[in-house]
């Protein structure tokens, strides 16, 4: 999510966040990013348009059996800092 932007990829940080999934800082530094795993997904999140949020919901609605679910990357600027704030 962080180097590549796909909606798949949103969908699933968004789904591991609304659960509470741990923030492993061993997996971002694998995958080279040095920030704490907190900083980096709240920089991305809030550098995600609106327009590419929709495009990236038109990405994974096909896969998704409840159309809310594609409502959530539509809006995944809006809550990927919302849901990191009051998860972490």
């Amino acid at each position: 999510f962080i180097h590549r932007c796909r909606g798949r990829d949103v969908y699933d940080v968004l789904f591991m966040l609304r659960l509470k999934f741990p923030l492993d800082r061993e997996m971002f530094l694998v995958k080279k990013i040095k920030e704490p795993p907190k900083e980096a997904l709240l920089n991305k999140f809030k550098s995600l348009k609106k327009e590419e949020c929709k495009r990236l919901a038109k990405q994974v609605r096909p896969f998704l059996f409840k159309e809310e679910e594609a409502e959530f990357v539509e809006k995944a600027y809006f809550y990927g800092p919302e849901l990191l704030m009051r998860n972490y």
